[in-house]
C-alpha cells in the first residue's frame, strides 16, 4: 500500500467518512496531507493512515477528560477578565 495515491472518494471510503467531511477538514487545514493535480485532489495512503491515527489519539485524549471540564475561551487562556475577552476568537 505504501505510495498508493487515492482519489477523494477512495480516501473518504478508506477513512469511513463522507467526501464532504474530507473536503471540509481539508479546507479547514486540519485534514490529511494532499496533492493537487489540476482540479483533482489525491492522497497518499500513508498520509491517510497517519491522519487517522492522530484523529484516534485525539478522540482518546478527549474522552479521558473529566466530565466537568469546561473549555476555556481565548481571553481566559491569556488571562483577560471576562468583560475584556478577545472578540470573535472563541
Amino acid at each position: 500500500m505504501k505510495g498508493w495515491l487515492c482519489s477523494e472518494s477512495e480516501s473518504a471510503d478508506f477513512l469511513e467518512i463522507s467526501v464532504e467531511k474530507l473536503r471540509s477538514v481539508r479546507r479547514a487545514g486540519c485534514g490529511p496531507a494532499h496533492h493537487k493535480t489540476g482540479k483533482r485532489i489525491w492522497y497518499h495512503v500513508d498520509d491517510l493512515v497517519l491522519w487517522q491515527d492522530r484523529e484516534n489519539d485525539l478522540q482518546t485524549a478527549l474522552s479521558r477528560l473529566p466530565h466537568e471540564y469546561e473549555p476555556m475561551s481565548v481571553g481566559q487562556i491569556w488571562g483577560y477578565p471576562e468583560d475584556k475577552g478577545l472578540v470573535g476568537c472563541d
